[in-house]
């Protein structure tokens, strides 16, 4: 038996990957060969799609009771999300991500300050060492706290 509120999100992520899939066909091919620019973000989509769609048809464990066709917590999850798209270019990538994983813990339901407190603190470390210092891709640092600009 398919849960309702399995089935629109699952059906939910698999509509966004497959438009973000999309939209990865407007970035640019290198002549290097088969993996270039698009092959994360176009594996990433892929998944998304895969992930959404065995939420959507997949089985529920025994027992479990249907919630309503979208719960809050995932509509605040979208929510918080969209704040993240509108927030990192005035606050930055690293700042925007410590807020979003804060908000996105208490959603998942930790109560623990500590446990958010970590949160809030171990993301934007781990992006900073994963993009920055490995990969050499910086991240927005936000209008808001740019202060490289005052000095142009």
């Amino acid at each position: 038996m398919i849960r309702s509120a399995d089935f629109w999100t699952g059906l939910c992520l698999a509509v966004v990957g497959a438009a973000l899939l999309l939209l990865t066909y407007d970035i640019r091919l290198t002549e290097a060969g088969l993996i270039g620019p698009r092959f994360v973000p176009q594996a990433v989509c892929v998944l998304l799609i895969a992930g959404g769609l065995a939420l959507a048809f997949g089985p529920t464990s025994p027992g479990g009771e249907a919630g309503p066709a979208l719960p809050w917590r995932a509509a605040a999850l979208v929510a918080v999300g969209i704040g993240h798209v509108v927030l990192t270019p005035l606050i930055g990538y690293l700042a925007t991500s410590a807020a979003v994983a804060g908000a996105a813990v208490v959603l998942f339901g930790a109560r623990d300050w500590r446990v958010i407190l970590a949160t809030m603190l171990a993301l934007p470390l781990a992006l900073h060492l994963i993009f920055i210092e490995l990969m050499g891709v910086f991240m927005p640092r936000g209008r808001w706290f740019d202060l490289l600009a005052l000095l142009d």
